[in-house]
C-alpha cells in the first residue's frame, strides 16, 4: 500500500505572523497619516497668503457702486490742473525766450571776434602798403559787424553802429589820407574786444 504524501508544515505561531502583518499595515497607514497632516500644515500659510487675493478678486468682479461726486471735489481738480499747465506753459516761454537771447549774443560775439581778426589782417596788410587788400578786409570786416549788430542786444547796437560808421570813414579815407590809418584800426580794433569783455 502506498503512503500519503506528508502534509505541509503548518507554522508554529500563525497569530505572531498575523499580528505582525496587521503591524506592517498599521505603519504605512500612519506613514501616510503623517504626511498628510505634514502636508496640510505646509500648506495652510500659502492658503492664507492667498485669501485676500480672492476677496481681491471677488470684490473686483462685483458690480462698483455709484460715486456721486461732492460739489467740492468737482471744480477744484480742473482748475488746479489748468493752473499748473499755465504755470508750465510760461516757464516753458520764458527758457525758450532765455535760450534764443542767449543764442543771439553768442553769434553776436562771434562775428565780433571775426571783425577783430580782420582788422588784424588789415592792419598787417597795410604795413606792406597793399591797399586793395586793405579795402577788402574793412569790407568783410563791415559785413561781420553788420551780422553782429543782428544779433547783439539793445545796449550794444550802438555801439556796433559806430564801429561800422568808423570803418567806412577809414576805407574813404583809405586813398585819400592814408596817415594815421593804422592808428584808427588798432583804435577799432581795442573797442571791439572792450564791448566784447563788457559781455
Amino acid at each position: 500500500m502506498a503512503e500519503a504524501p506528508p502534509a505541509a508544515p503548518q507554522p508554529l505561531f500563525p497569530r505572531a505572523i498575523a499580528l505582525e502583518a496587521c503591524a506592517h499595515g498599521c505603519t504605512a497607514v500612519f506613514a501616510t497619516v503623517v504626511v498628510a497632516v505634514a502636508l496640510s500644515l505646509l500648506l495652510q500659510p500659502l492658503l492664507f497668503l492667498r485669501q485676500p487675493a480672492a476677496s481681491v478678486i471677488i470684490s473686483a468682479t462685483s458690480t462698483p457702486r455709484p460715486i456721486a461726486p461732492t460739489s467740492a471735489s468737482a471744480p477744484t481738480t480742473p482748475a488746479a490742473t489748468t493752473v499748473v499747465a499755465d504755470g508750465s506753459a510760461d516757464v516753458l516761454r520764458l527758457e525758450i525766450a532765455d535760450l534764443r537771447a542767449e543764442n543771439s549774443h553768442i553769434w553776436s560775439v562771434i562775428y565780433l571776434l571775426r571783425t577783430v581778426v580782420q582788422l588784424d589782417d588789415a592792419a598787417a596788410a597795410l604795413r606792406i602798403n597793399d591797399l586793395n587788400e586793405v579795402e577788402r578786409l574793412l569790407s568783410t570786416a563791415r559785413l561781420s559787424l553788420d551780422e553782429a549788430y543782428l544779433y547783439g542786444t539793445e545796449q550794444d547796437k550802438g555801439p556796433i553802429d559806430t564801429f561800422r560808421s568808423e570803418l567806412s570813414a577809414i576805407r574813404q579815407d583809405l586813398r585819400v589820407r592814408p596817415e594815421g590809418v593804422d592808428q584808427r584800426l588798432t583804435e577799432v580794433r581795442r573797442l571791439v574786444l572792450s564791448l566784447i569783455e563788457e559781455d
